[in-house]
């Protein structure tokens, strides 16, 4: 899990740079000939759900190309020099945090490469205890469970909560790290999904 962990840092260092990168690229167009940021035409729901429905329609995970994944997500990437790596951010209407799509390819050891959507801060005034919660765990799960993955034993924090599910089919692991929304006056507690990621098993 080194490794893995390595690569997650891989990915923040990418999504770090993504707001001055987001105004750079407003006046490109994807191939669809959308905006390339288009905060008014994909919703967190909308990003979570093509990430999701990219997962779930994809059987070997060399499928997963710079490519298949734009035209998944249907936004144009902000790739690095050599092309390894990539991402896409979604910047909420507060202005502190992001949903973020990034991909990392490892040439030399496939095991290692990771497409992941993840909630970031994406400054420094943003409340950790209260994050948004814009993607529901339980239909996430249920999304998955009914693609043919199969679950992997669930991993739990030191005070119970989940820590990670993670699920495989063929050579692909997926895994869905979890946060917890606790109730308050105006709203009941909710399970979320922090991050949703995708790489190569097995194999």
């Amino acid at each position: 899990m080194s490794e893995t962990r390595k690569y997650w840092l891989v990915s923040l260092l990418l999504v770090a740079t993504a707001c001055n990168a987001e105004a750079a690229s407003e006046s490109r167009s994807d191939r669809t000939g959308s905006s390339t940021t288009g905060q008014a035409e994909i919703t967190p729901e909308g990003l979570g759900q093509r990430f999701l429905e990219m997962i779930k329609n994809t059987n070997d995970f060399k499928e997963l190309t710079r490519d298949y994944i734009q035209d998944a997500i249907g936004k144009r990437f902000t790739p690095d020099a050599d092309g390894k790596s990539g991402f896409y951010t979604l910047r909420l209407p507060s202005g502190e945090w992001q949903y973020s799509v990034t991909y990392n390819f490892d040439r030399a050891f496939t095991s290692n490469s990771i497409v992941s959507l993840k909630l970031i801060k994406s400054a420094k005034t943003a409340d950790e205890r209260s994050p948004p919660c814009e993607l529901d765990l339980q239909s996430y799960r249920a999304s998955i469970e009914s693609s043919g993955f199969k679950p992997e034993p669930i991993t739990y924090s030191e005070i119970g909560w989940i820590a990670a599910l993670r699920y495989t089919r063929n050579n692909m692991l997926v895994q869905i790290v979890p946060h917890h929304l606790p109730s308050a006056r105006d709203r009941p507690a909710r399970d979320c999904v922090k991050s949703l990621s995708i790489q190569k098993f097995g194999e």
